[in-house]
C-alpha cells in the first residue's frame, strides 16, 4: 500500500527493504498473471531487458483488482479444504463468499456485459494513473536498481538464457516449474471477465498489449 503513495512524495528514493514487497509482488503475482511462460518467451527475445520494463501499469492495477476482488472468496475456499475431510464435503460445502467488484459466476450478464461493477472499474481507473505516476517518478529508477539486487537474493526466480536452460520441450521451448502459471496453446490468451473495453486500453503507449489469462494444471487462474 505505501508503494501508491511515493510519487506523491517529492523525490522520495525507496530503500531495498522499503521495496522488497513490492518485488516480491511483482515477480509471484503480476508476472504470474500476465502469463509465466508469455514472460519467459519475452525475456527470451529481450535478454538486454528487465522483467520491469516488460510489465506496465495496467498490469500491476489488473493483478491488484483481481486479488483484492477475489481475497474473501479465496479465504473461503482455502477454510472449506483445511477443514473438510474429503473432496465429497468440499463439494458440499456452503460458500457465502462474494467477489468485491465483480457480479460473480453463475449469472446471466447482459450482451457485452463482462460483470465488473462500476466501483470495480473506477477504482481499475484509479490504479491504472497511480502506477503510471510511479513508473515516471524518480522512485521507479531506484526500484529497477533494486530488482537487480532481488534477482540475485532470490536467484530461483533467475531468467535464464535459452542455451543455459535445464528443461526443455521437444519444440526448444522452456517449462516452466511446477510452482509456476503457464499459458497453453494460445497465441493471445486474455483475462476472463476483463474490464470492458472503454478501460482495457493500457496507460504504457508503446508497451501495449492485451490482459493476458494464466493457467495452472488446466484450470484458470485469477478467474473473476
Amino acid at each position: 500500500m505505501n508503494v501508491r503513495e511515493w510519487p506523491q512524495q517529492g523525490s522520495f528514493i525507496p530503500s531495498y527493504d522499503e521495496a522488497e514487497p513490492f518485488l516480491i509482488f511483482i515477480d509471484k503475482y503480476v508476472k504470474l498473471a500476465v502469463g509465466g511462460h508469455f514472460i519467459a518467451k519475452w525475456m527470451k527475445m529481450n535478454r538486454n531487458k528487465t522483467l520491469l520494463d516488460k510489465l506496465t501499469s495496467s498490469d500491476i492495477a489488473y493483478t491488484i483488482l483481481i486479488c483484492e476482488n477475489s481475497k474473501e472468496v479465496w479465504d473461503e475456499e482455502i477454510h472449506i479444504k483445511l477443514t473438510s475431510k474429503s473432496k465429497d464435503e468440499v463439494k458440499k460445502a456452503s460458500r457465502t463468499a462474494k467477489p468485491k467488484y465483480h457480479k460473480g459466476r453463475g449469472q446471466r450478464f447482459k450482451r457485452y456485459e463482462d460483470g465488473w461493477t462500476t466501483e470495480g472499474v473506477t477504482y481499475y481507473k484509479e490504479l491504472c494513473m497511480i502506477f503510471q505516476c510511479l513508473k515516471n517518478h524518480v522512485a521507479w529508477n531506484q526500484v529497477i536498481v533494486h530488482w537487480h539486487t532481488y534477482k540475485k537474493k532470490h536467484h530461483e526466480t533467475f531468467y535464464v538464457p535459452e542455451e543455459e536452460f535445464p528443461n526443455k520441450n521437444e519444440d526448444g521451448d522452456e517449462l516452466l516449474h511446477d510452482d509456476q502459471w503457464a499459458l497453453e496453446d494460445e497465441e493471445e490468451p486474455v483475462h476472463i471477465n476483463e474490464p470492458p473495453s472503454d478501460i482495457n486500453n493500457h496507460y504504457d503507449g508503446g508497451n501495449d498489449h492485451r490482459f493476458k489469462r494464466a493457467k495452472t494444471g488446466g484450470s484458470t487462474i485469477f478467474m473473476a
